[in-house]
């Protein structure tokens, strides 16, 4: 039993054949059954009431396999994962210090190496661009942060800009860690769902799966791995 890479990172997807195999053999023979049991019903040569049923039955057993199969065939997906840092959505005011000059704006995204900065590109200077070091500080929190802005992007209203720290403190890095990662309400009690709700979501993974439509990663290629 071997275990798929954690926190590494990646620009393509992958798929773990060695971890496929085995329900692609399976999903052969349920499609043979699933098929024969189609031929069987459209060609009946069963008389009795409960030959038919037992029919029915295994019919519908057929097609709750194949919906399993595929699911965990999905799961078996690995999507591009450029930073191995996880980014969080939140919004907090900060003071930044750029150039001697003092600007206020809001995170977009947060993390433990970077930040994500929504400021009104009005009030910047235009000659403002990448490379330059920044001093930031998290308002609310009380956490002093110092970095380089590494992106920035325009819209209409905002100019977002993105910063990565260097040479975090000790100190602020624990208050950073304990924003991100013990807020209140950051990790919510997962409920076991009933059969109903297990089959909604079975379909939901299979016809919209996470990998394509919730995630929007810059992919250079595909690639088929063996893990």
């Amino acid at each position: 039993f071997k275990v798929t890479p954690k926190g590494v990172q990646s620009d393509r997807y992958y798929f773990n054949w060695n971890l496929a195999w085995p329900l692609i053999v399976l999903l052969i023979l349920n499609t043979i059954s699933l098929c024969l049991n189609l031929y069987n019903w459209i060609n009946p040569r069963l008389e009795l009431a409960v030959q038919a049923t037992v029919f029915n039955i295994g019919f519908i057993w057929s097609i709750y396999n194949l919906l399993m199969i595929d699911v965990a065939l999905l799961t078996l997906i690995d999507v591009p994962k450029p930073d191995i840092y996880e980014w969080f959505n939140l919004r907090r005011v900060v003071k930044l210090q750029i150039n001697e000059q003092t600007f206020w704006g809001v995170t977009k995204q947060i993390s433990e190496v970077g930040a994500q900065i929504e400021v009104k590109h009005q009030i910047m200077s235009r000659s403002m661009g990448e490379n330059l070091p920044v001093n930031l500080e998290i308002v609310e929190e009380k956490i002093g942060l110092q970095g380089k802005i590494t992106n920035t992007e325009k819209s209409e209203d905002f100019l977002c800009i993105k910063v990565i720290f260097e040479s975090v403190k000790l100190s602020d890095k624990r208050r950073l860690i304990e924003l991100l990662f013990c807020r209140p309400g950051q990790w919510k009690q997962l409920k076991t769902p009933n059969e109903f709700q297990s089959l909604w979501l079975l379909l939901r993974i299979l016809l919209r799966p996470r990998f394509l439509f919730e995630r929007k990663p810059k992919v250079k290629g595909m690639e088929v791995r063996q893990i």
